[in-house]
């Protein structure tokens, strides 16, 4: 018989926030969808979040003089709505014990902070504010790297031109990441079967709509991937792009979060 490869889910660039009491960031609807299909396609086997689970944008350097910008966010309200978030989805996907976040840049921006205020050291850090059944990969700062079979998972390091081939080039391995918020691939050229080498960006599930672009064109895209891992390492990997907060899984079951809620800490 057979062996059940194991199930993963990667999410990547949620961006949580909150502000006025009300999570955002994320969006939403999205979130909505994805959870619904954490929900329903189990058991999942292991859960990885690709990194700027946080955004943290009440202390970026971008708004230094600029606390219009800020208004009505706080590191402690950030926090709360990231906790919120990720515990939503821990249950959703059945509380795997395999449940892995990988640290961005955006979630980095702490730690730069507290570079700059020491005395705030072992209070801020975002390790010690994420619930305990998360295991923390850190990547910016330290640059952990997840390997699963014969695949990694980073944050994602290039942003601009062909940023798949850039990353194939540095690891030189399956190479899966966030950062770019969007979906693009390439594969490394090779001789021989059964050894493709390929790197995928693999979107994002914050809103569109973000603050910081002032409405400017973006080639962001909405995703999500989900993998399967054979006991050989080998695996398979499925890229599933949203569009208009709804989606058709792998599995062909339809999923939609067009409903926006009114929500505060508990997105539902």
């Amino acid at each position: 018989m057979t062996p059940r490869p194991k199930k993963f889910f990667f999410g990547t660039d949620p961006h949580v926030r909150m502000r006025d009491g009300k999570v955002c960031g994320v969006d939403l609807a999205t979130n909505n969808a994805v959870v619904q299909f954490l929900e329903a396609e189990g058991p999942w086997d292991g859960y990885i979040g690709g990194g700027d689970t946080a955004d943290f944008n009440v202390i970026s350097s971008h708004n230094l003089g600029n606390l219009r910008a800020v208004q009505g966010e706080s590191v402690l309200g950030e926090y709360r709505a990231v906790d919120a978030y990720l515990r939503q989805h821990y249950i959703a996907a059945g509380m795997p014990k395999f449940f892995k976040i990988i640290e961005g840049n955006h979630d980095y921006r702490i730690e730069r902070y507290i570079d700059a205020h020491p005395e705030l050291s072992g209070m801020l850090e975002m390790k010690r504010n994420l619930p305990d059944f998360v295991d923390w990969i850190p990547f910016w700062s330290e640059h952990q790297i997840l390997t699963i079979g014969k695949a990694s998972f980073i944050h994602g390091q290039h942003l601009a031109g062909n940023h798949p081939a850039a990353h194939l080039r540095d690891y030189g391995t399956n190479i899966f990441y966030g950062h770019t918020h969007d979906m693009v691939s390439s594969a490394l050229r090779h001789h021989g079967s059964d050894n493709t080498k390929i790197a995928h960006s693999m979107g994002c599930l914050c809103d569109y709509n973000q603050e910081y672009m002032r409405g400017r064109p973006t080639k962001w895209q909405q995703g999500f991937g989900v993998f399967y891992f054979w006991p050989d390492g080998k695996f398979n990997f499925y890229p599933v792009m949203i569009f208009d907060h709804q989606f058709t899984a792998p599995s062909g079951k339809h999923y939609s979060g067009r409903k926006r809620p009114d929500t505060k800490l508990v997105l539902v």
